[in-house]
């Protein structure tokens, strides 16, 4: 099965050491944690996509405007070499290209990036994998919880690492606050647990 790693909205406005406009109450203890995954993931050639709110003026997000200094990636998370694929784009995905990079940013006009990014499920759908390979994925990042519920919603095996995220309000993911327990099998995982690929 091949890992894809998926990193949630690690952008300046949320952390302290950037001066963002809404940091997250203690949120600067997680930018070590968010790099060495981001690192790890790289040292063994996985794939990682790499979400951002980019909000319009007006929109009822007060926070990431679309081009502006705290709505860019923290340093220890940028993606290097990477393609962006854009929802304010009118120019849509070249799927061929999607093979070409290791590492996709993607843009999102809502928290949600099923519901910000009209290119999200045909993005999804042309990652790349054989058929009938899907692939699972490991998140990790800011307030990750509606990444993990979507992908979630589409059959997809989803782990979260468990010590590497953290909400808004400075909490870490809850299961529970999206699903009643009976209901899915999460997998959580420790940042120094191996992850057999």
């Amino acid at each position: 099965m091949d890992y894809i790693f998926w990193c949630v909205d690690t952008q300046k406005e949320f952390f302290e050491k950037y001066k963002g406009k809404y940091p997250i109450p203690m949120g600067d203890n997680y930018l070590d944690k968010f790099s060495k995954i981001s690192e790890e993931a790289r040292k063994i050639g996985a794939r990682i996509i790499h979400t951002a709110c980019w909000f319009e003026d007006g929109s009822e997000y007060g926070y990431c405007r679309m081009g502006s200094e705290e709505a860019k990636f923290v340093e220890e998370t940028a993606p290097k070499d990477f393609m962006i694929i854009d929802w304010a784009s009118s120019k849509g995905i070249y799927f061929p290209d999607l093979n070409k990079k290791k590492e996709i940013a993607i843009t999102k006009s809502d928290k949600n990036l099923f519901k910000g990014n009209p290119y999200s499920e045909a993005f999804l759908h042309n990652l790349g994998v054989p058929i009938m390979k899907r692939p699972k994925f490991i998140v990790y990042g800011v307030d990750i919880g509606e990444t993990v519920v979507e992908l979630m919603k589409r059959g997809y095996d989803v782990s979260v690492i468990e010590d590497a995220n953290v909400n808004l309000n400075g909490q870490k993911f809850k299961k529970e606050d999206f699903f009643n327990e009976e209901e899915v099998d999460i997998n959580f995982i420790k940042i120094d647990e191996p992850i057999n690929l």
